[in-house]
């Protein structure tokens, strides 16, 4: 999927949700800075610069009680957001020189081309939106932390933080450098047979499972 990016600069002049779910939460502050991203002229995402924050309820509910994780930080730099990015057009303008300058590029063209670059190392590391009934999040955080955040229909894919979490169905799945932990139905078959167990990363190739499992 080849994205470029809209030559057109726009920055909101209102707080607004870029993506509002039950498990996620993007936000995006006055004068946040943004442009449409294309393919085949048809926008597919935005890459947004300044105020913004994201909120990630990753757990779950079992037996015995809640398990997982929450995120919410504040975003830093360029981001780029691939889905549905319709309700910023009522709260947004062309953005001036000043709104530019203000999130830290000298011009509207730089902005562009450091736009592009992040574009350039998505498709680098074979990075792409392989679904069309979601939304993904890719950026970093105030602390430069790299993420990725995938949310589709009953979905959820957090890389966040030296960790990797995924829900779905129920079912939660944390990778770390202490292995693997799932929480959730052992087997499609075994719905209500709630486990949770840790699988230490010398024992993922007899893992009895495959991730595509998880994300069906």
């Amino acid at each position: 999927m080849a994205l470029d990016i809209d030559d057109r600069i726009m920055v909101t002049n209102s707080r607004v949700y870029l993506l509002e779910s039950e498990k996620a939460l993007i936000e995006l502050d006055t004068g946040c800075v943004w442009s449409k991203v294309m393919t085949d002229d048809l926008p597919v995402g935005i890459i947004f610069i300044g105020p913004s924050r994201v909120a990630v309820d990753a757990f779950t509910e079992t037996p015995d009680g809640v398990v997982g994780h929450t995120v919410d930080t504040t975003l830093n730099g360029l981001q780029l957001f691939l889905g549905d990015s319709s309700v910023l057009t009522a709260v947004s303008r062309d953005a001036t020189s000043n709104d530019v300058q203000g999130v830290g590029f000298d011009s509207t063209k730089s902005l562009i081309e450091a736009a592009q670059s992040l574009i350039g190392d998505m498709h680098a590391n074979k990075f792409q939106k392989s679904h069309t009934d979601g939304s993904i999040l890719v950026g970093q955080d105030q602390s430069e932390k790299r993420m990725v955040l995938v949310v589709g229909s009953g979905k959820l894919v957090l890389v966040y933080d030296d960790a990797t979490t995924v829900l779905s169905k129920g079912r939660l799945v944390t990778l770390n450098h202490g292995g693997i932990h799932i929480v959730g139905s052992e087997q499609r078959h075994h719905r209500h047979s709630h486990h949770t167990r840790c699988l230490p990363p010398e024992d993922l190739r007899r893992a009895p499972f495959h991730w595509n499992d998880w994300l069906l």
